[in-house]
């Protein structure tokens, strides 16, 4: 195609003279927001039944059943981030014994920074001759 100039040019074909895929309707959905909320809602605490560190024992039919309030606290990020790490270190470590390889040490840790001693001259020094400058 070659270059044509402008004022020579036909008209631009229009959105219209091109075939219609599906049809062009949007669909229309109405947003209710009457359902929102945005007063926080009091924190329902479970009414406790035995004091803390108490609990209720009993025996039936051959079965001890204990009863008690303790709810273990939920583990954070850095518990569950060492566990999952933990087990990734034992399966890579089993990865490699059963090869008969000896597995990588992932236990690595930077070696700390040599202090460096500095030792305060005085400018004569670098004056005398024996001192060569490389």
């Amino acid at each position: 195609m070659s270059y044509v100039i402008p004022s020579k040019r036909g008209k631009s074909k229009s959105v219209n003279e091109f075939p219609a895929l599906c049809k062009a309707s949007a669909p229309t959905i109405a947003l209710d927001f009457t359902a929102l909320s945005f007063v926080d809602e009091p924190e329902v605490i479970p009414e406790r039944r035995f004091e803390p560190g108490w609990a209720r024992l009993s025996y039936k039919d051959g079965t001890l059943y204990i009863e008690t309030d303790y709810m273990p606290p939920e583990p954070n990020l850095n518990a569950l981030a060492s566990k999952a790490i933990l087990k990734m270190k034992h399966r890579w470590i089993k990865f490699y014994t059963d090869r008969g390889e000896v597995p990588y040490d992932y236990d690595y840790v930077p070696p700390e920074p040599e202090e460096e001693e500095w030792f305060e001259t005085s400018s004569s020094e670098y004056d005398s001759p024996d001192y060569d400058s490389e």
